[in-house]
């Protein structure tokens, strides 16, 4: 068993590298207003206050193991030594899965992916993974004052893949789209603006009726997005900073979607949507029938995702996601002065049923997967996706 000195290790920090230089620890990414978050943000795994990450993985050391385990003898910064056994054995094989006889389209590097589901093409699967670091995304936050940002770089674009899925769709005659968002816990909820867009045209996207919100704007809230400052309301600090605005508008039936003001200003801060606009020429031009596969892993902007195809006429099949679509959303993080944990606090509420509580305590699928399901189909790991395509 080999022994390796690492400096300089903060508790918390990943047991890696050999040496480096205390300096402030880079703040994370700043989320974009236009997504939701119900994710709680715990221990970051990263440095303590004033430490940066370390350089070098454990991992990497392993080969240095002179045996089944690796002794790493861990000196602190303020001159403590602290010693951590690693295991130095293979790691174990990976879980065993029966074998799928569908599986999901092949992604790209934002998670989103398309392929038809069988040899005539009249069924398209669409798979996101996830729905941020996309080219709009970044474009959004740049637009939000993003500082970490600088320009959207060789990031896919999703507004592009989707005009070359809906351009392949048509010319194939499909009349059948499944989206798969299982697994996936959110983003930019912009990608189901830019996915309606294309089936429906911007008016029922825009005019969509999705509940209300209320925001509060706090000193954090206005830290994170500067932008906010240019629109929060007079007044609202009689109130503690919370908005009421949207939901007694919502609630006298004058407010449901986004007025056409809102709606130029959205397309406006994503240059690469702005273009398909612009040219207009896809707009609601495939209208196939549309089944949304969900797990309980479908979260925060893919919830949004979902709702949004639903409200505009797809069935849902799956397991009906862990979130409440009536529900304290977006977090603002930040990292506690001395012991550097980083948080989360949401700064706004939001309610997509404010009229049907259960349904916005639990949004249940159309047709939920059952065991009678899994069985069936031989417990094939994507069985909610086979029985989205053969819901009719």
């Amino acid at each position: 068993m080999n022994r390796h000195i690492l400096d300089g290790y903060a508790p918390g920090a990943p047991a890696s590298g050999t040496r480096h230089v205390c300096r402030p620890a880079a703040p994370r990414p700043a989320r974009p207003p236009g997504s939701t978050s119900t994710r709680s943000a715990g221990h970051s795994g990263r440095c303590w206050p004033r430490c940066a990450t370390v350089t070098v993985r454990a991992a990497d050391l392993l080969p240095l193991a002179a045996g089944d385990q690796l002794e790493l003898v861990l000196r602190t910064p303020d001159g403590a030594r602290r010693e951590l056994l690693v295991s130095a054995r293979p790691a174990g094989p990976a879980p065993v899965t029966p074998p799928s006889a569908v599986p999901p389209p092949a992604v790209n590097a934002a998670g989103h992916g398309w392929a038809f589901s069988d040899a005539d093409h009249r069924t398209v699967v669409l798979r996101v993974e996830r729905m941020h670091g996309y080219r709009e995304d970044l474009e959004w936050r740049i637009h939000a004052g993003a500082a970490d940002i600088a320009e959207p770089g060789t990031a896919p674009s999703a507004v592009a893949l989707l005009r070359d899925m809906v351009l392949a769709a048509r010319a194939a005659g499909s009349d059948h789209l499944v989206v798969d968002v299982r697994g996936n816990t959110g983003g930019n909820s912009m990608f189901g603006v830019f996915l309606g867009y294309f089936l429906h045209g911007p008016e029922p996207v825009r005019t969509l009726d999705e509940g209300y919100q209320v925001r509060r704007y706090s000193r954090l809230m206005l830290e994170t997005y500067p932008a906010f400052g240019t629109v929060r309301p007079a007044g609202v600090e009689a109130t503690g900073g919370y908005d009421f605005q949207h939901e007694l508008a919502w609630r006298a039936g004058e407010a449901t979607g986004t007025s056409p003001e809102e709606w130029a200003e959205i397309v406006a801060a994503m240059p690469s949507f702005a273009a398909e606009v612009e040219a207009g020429d896809l707009a609601g031009a495939w209208n196939p029938r549309v089944t949304v596969v969900t797990d309980s892993g479908t979260i925060s902007a893919a919830y949004d995702l979902t709702t949004l195809l639903w409200r505009l006429g797809a069935r849902t099949v799956g397991v009906p996601p862990a979130q409440a679509g009536n529900c304290f959303t977006d977090l603002l993080l930040f990292s506690l002065p001395h012991s550097g944990i980083r948080v989360g606090v949401a700064y706004k509420i939001s309610l997509k049923f404010p009229d049907d509580p259960e349904r916005g305590r639990l949004f249940r699928p159309d047709r939920e997967l059952t065991y009678a399901d899994l069985a069936a189909h031989g417990f094939d790991p994507h069985t909610a996706l086979r029985v989205a395509l053969d819901t009719r």
